[in-house]
């Protein structure tokens, strides 16, 4: 494996990854190859109100069971007036099922500005939970993070995901204890009643943005020095 993985990089000049947890993952003999380019979005100038409605959850991107497809069926059976929006790539046949059916609002494919105003203006959340089945699950670097930033509009996510930590620590979303909830109910009453709880500083703002750290990417070609 590990010559396998000299053959693959040794010839690389750089190497891109998403955040510091992915350089940890990477071999040893790479690490002075690496460069931290982070999947921040666009800054976003648009103003979220606070709602007072039915719970509504945004679900979207690559979507299937591993993504908390049957997380959303269990909260919808139990509570039928909560809001499931769901837009991108449907990855197996129960999540196909649920978003072409009649309880969910599917708006099939959207651009990534059409998706920020979705999340900023009709979702009191964004789904972004991983099953931790896999490593590549744990280790997720998801964008919906950094989208949730400029929406100011929460992720729900599993502690499970070794992101989480950063959306405690800046108490950005909802930390389910674990990918496989107990209790709908609670979950559900959780969700309903801290919905408006969540902070989005300006500094954080400003910070999680692409055209903060596009010089990263210039400099990783050698377009510019500095």
């Amino acid at each position: 494996l590990l010559l396998l993985k000299k053959l693959v990089y040794l010839p690389v000049n750089r190497v891109l990854v998403t955040d510091e947890n992915r350089v940890k993952l990477m071999p040893d003999f790479l690490l002075k190859k690496i460069n931290i380019l982070e999947n921040f979005p666009n800054a976003l100038h648009l103003k979220r109100n606070k709602l007072d409605r039915e719970l509504t959850i945004f679900y979207n991107g690559s979507m299937d069971v591993t993504r908390g497809t049957n997380i959303l069926i269990r909260i919808k059976d139990e509570y039928p007036s909560t809001r499931i929006i769901m837009a991108g790539w449907l990855n197996d046949e129960v999540t196909k099922e649920f978003a072409h059916s009649d309880l969910v609002d599917f708006r099939g494919i959207l651009t990534q500005n059409e998706a920020m105003k979705v999340a900023t203006f009709e979702a009191d959340y964004i789904m972004c939970c991983y099953e931790p089945s896999n490593e590549n699950n744990i280790n997720a670097s998801p964008n919906k993070i950094y989208d949730a930033i400029q929406c100011m509009t929460p992720v729900i996510i599993n502690s499970e995901v070794k992101v989480s930590s950063f959306v405690k620590e800046n108490n950005i979303g909802y930390l389910m204890p674990s990918f496989y909830p107990k209790s709908i109910s609670e979950l559900y009453n959780e969700l309903l009643s801290r919905r408006n709880e969540f902070e989005f500083s300006n500094k954080l703002k400003s910070e999680y943005t692409w055209e903060s750290i596009e010089n990263k990417l210039l400099k990783a070609h050698k377009l510019i020095v500095n």
